[in-house]
């Protein structure tokens, strides 16, 4: 379900000044999986008869029938093994393709722009994940590494409504402390802390939410 794709990830969360430590938040190492397990990607990994899955898809491109749902399913899924593979520029290839031959594959925007956002190219990037969510709106995981992207960028009002649009779908505590720290950058501190002591209430655990909670009441009391 979509809490269990959240968890651990912190969705790539937001956001931390590396410079005052001012916020904390939990990063999570192992984000760019979960980020690929949350767009439902990964099929390529359930063929395991298959020693060499790269030959699986790349086999499969030259043989799959002409049609348009066959043929850009199959580059998608070879994109999604360049991506596994950090082969990004073989990645993209394959997600362009998936897009040139079916331009309304909401999976082929949000892949692309998860394979965009790994090279650096953030503008690129958002605009995939827009054109896909677009598509497919109802995507949690999507929404947040979208809010990510924009409060990378101090671009906290659209990050905000990305946040919250994440939320809606898995109410996540990740997503809260994330979200209070995007109304904390506002100067909404009141709002913030309403946030951060949501995710506290849905996981009295999460250190990020209670550091950040405390940071936020000390700067209101000032």
């Amino acid at each position: 379900g979509p809490l269990a794709i959240l968890i651990g990830a912190a969705l790539m969360t937001g956001w931390r000044r590396i410079e005052t430590e001012r916020w904390r938040i939990r990063l999570g190492g192992a984000a760019v999986a979960v980020t690929v397990a949350g767009l439902g990607l990964l099929t390529w990994q359930q063929v395991q008869v298959w020693h060499d899955p790269e030959m699986l898809w790349t086999h499969a491109v030259a043989v799959a029938p002409k049609s348009v749902e066959t043929s850009f399913q199959v580059h998608n899924n070879l994109g999604l093994y360049y991506l596994e593979k950090h082969n990004l520029d073989a990645a993209l290839r394959e997600f362009d393709e998936t897009l040139r031959l079916y331009p309304k594959s909401y999976k082929g925007h949000l892949n692309r722009g998860l394979t965009l956002a790994r090279q650096g190219k953030t503008d690129d990037a958002i605009q995939a994940y827009r054109r896909g969510l677009a598509l497919h709106p109802n995507d949690p995981t999507a929404q947040a590494h979208l809010a990510e992207l924009l409060s990378g960028q101090d671009r906290y009002t659209e990050a905000e409504a990305a946040y919250r649009n994440a939320l809606s779908l898995a109410p996540h505590p990740d997503l809260f402390n994330s979200l209070g720290i995007v109304l904390a950058e506002q100067g909404r501190l009141d709002e913030a802390i309403g946030a951060f002591r949501e995710a506290l209430a849905r996981d009295p655990r999460h250190e990020d939410a209670r550091a950040n909670l405390e940071t936020a009441l000390k700067e209101r009391s000032r």
